[in-house]
């Protein structure tokens, strides 16, 4: 399996990871398992959950599931999203990420984090202060690098813009719906991607 780093990030993952969001929600744990091990035997690395995935059983079978296989996988999950949909905002204040962080780190039953992805943008919190926490978060070792989803072109830029000016961590990768049949990323944001050296 080709591996790929991400971003300006020190991690390679697989050029194939595997998307968690079915974790029980529509198939239960050792259905779950069964896939995470055959993603594993086939060389996958990159495995992406989220707090809001199944009501939070998502990381909780993808977590049992590694085992003692953990150490070999890029773990990415994301915050914010389970507010986001309860039409909530503040979910990018710092004290609402670091107990974001400590309920997924608890749910999937390792240390830190590998990639650690803001779900949706906050409009009621500025970047910088997110940012300043992810850092925060970084540097005690909870997570190895950061990450946006659904954020549009302007909002990479403008996070980019702001790790930029306090030097501390910057998103390393996007998560957008990008397919055959979803290409309007291509117009924007995946151009603001490579001018920030975002994955």
């Amino acid at each position: 399996m080709e591996l790929r780093r991400i971003g300006r990030s020190t991690l390679e993952a697989s050029v194939v990871g595997l998307g968690c969001n079915n974790f029980g929600m529509k198939i239960d744990e050792a259905a779950s398992a069964a896939v995470v091990h055959a993603a594993l035997d086939a060389g996958i690395t990159f495995f992406d959950t989220a707090d809001m995935y199944g009501g939070g059983k998502s990381e909780e079978f993808l977590g049992r599931a590694l085992g003692a296989r953990r150490a070999g996988v890029v773990l990415a999950t994301k915050f914010g999203g389970i507010a986001f949909s309860q039409k909530k905002t503040g979910f990018g204040a710092p004290d609402a990420v670091v107990a974001s962080l400590d309920a997924s780190l608890a749910r999937l039953g390792t240390d830190h984090v590998d990639l650690y992805q803001m779900h949706y943008p906050d409009p009621a919190t500025p970047i910088a202060e997110t940012l300043g926490a992810l850092d925060d978060c970084v540097r005690a070792g909870k997570v190895r690098a950061i990450g946006s989803s659904n954020f549009d072109a302007d909002q990479i830029a403008a996070a980019a813009a702001a790790a930029d000016a306090s030097k501390g961590a910057a998103f390393a990768s996007a998560q957008n719906e990008w397919s055959l049949l979803a290409r309007e990323v291509e117009t924007d944001v995946v151009p603001a991607c490579a001018l920030t050296g975002v994955s």
